[in-house]
Order: C-alpha cells, then structure tokens, then sequence
C-alpha cells in the first residue's frame, strides 16, 4: 500500500491521468447556488491505479483548482470528501464484491464494475453533497429535491 504511493512512475502515471480527465471535470452544471454537478472520473482512476492513488490524485487536482480558482479553498474538506473519497472508497468496495459475487468476465467487469458502478459512485457522492448542505442548514432540502434529485440520474450516465 505504502509502496505503491512512494512508486514515482505509478504516481506521476496516475497525476498525468488525472490532470487529462480534469478537461472533463471543469465541465460543470450550476443548479442551484452552493450545489453543482461536476463529472468526477474518480471510477476510472480507482479501477486503473487503485483507490491510494485515486484519493491522492484527486486532492492534488482539487488543491490545484481551488488556487486557480476554480473551487474555493474554505470548501476543500467537503469538496474532497464529496468528489475524491466518497466515489473513490465506493468503487473500491463495489468492485471487490462483484469480483466475488460475479463470474470473472470481460462483460461484468465492464458493464457492471465500470458503468452500473460509475453511475451509482456519482449518485452516492451527489448524495453526500445533499447531505453535508442539508446537514449546514446552507439549502433549503425541499428547494434542492426539486431540482437536485431530478438532474441526478440523468447526469449520472455521463460519469459512467
């Protein structure tokens, strides 16, 4: 585990990956003040580098667009936890049970590690992000179900 963060050719493949798929992640839609969609790609850093380097890599991203802006630096924690670990952590956990669950096939990793669990990794973390605003009285919950909850899944089928 420790091995794997210190290895400089995994880690610097795994930044180079991610700072790519961050074009993607500046792509973001503005529901409601304080609440927006971003697309995470968390899944497939975390099926290709394993969930020590995806976590990482994702707080390397999210530091460097809180300084150019991007993302504000008083919402790092919640942003880390709704965007990084939360689809990192679920990714992890839901690909270890289809590898015992399922037969280990092409079609099952793909359709249902990378895309059923992409999907579901983006409408757990919006949930997160529903919860933490809820939680801060910052929305008003009724306001957010409204418009929030119906964009969710739709949104979700481009993550996967």
């Amino acid at each position: 585990m420790t091995a794997r963060l210190l290895d400089g050719v995994a880690m610097g493949r795994a930044i180079r990956q991610e700072v790519a798929q961050d074009v993607a992640r500046l792509a973001q839609a503005g529901i409601t003040p304080g609440l927006s969609v971003r697309f995470l790609l968390m899944t497939a850093l975390t099926l290709l580098h394993g969930w020590h380097l995806a976590v990482t890599a994702g707080a390397l991203v999210l530091a460097v667009m809180s300084y150019l802006g991007l993302a504000e630096w008083s919402l790092f924690g919640p942003n880390l936890l709704c965007m990084a670990i939360v689809p990192t952590l679920f990714t992890a956990w839901f690909h270890e049970r289809v590898h015992a669950l399922l037969p280990p096939n092409y079609f099952v990793y793909f359709f249902v590690t990378t895309f059923l669990g992409s999907a579901l990794a983006f409408n757990l973390a919006g949930l997160v992000r529903v919860g933490l605003l809820a939680l801060s009285d910052t929305l008003d919950l009724a306001h957010v179900g409204a418009e929030y909850f119906a964009i969710l899944p739709l949104m979700s089928f481009g993550e996967a």
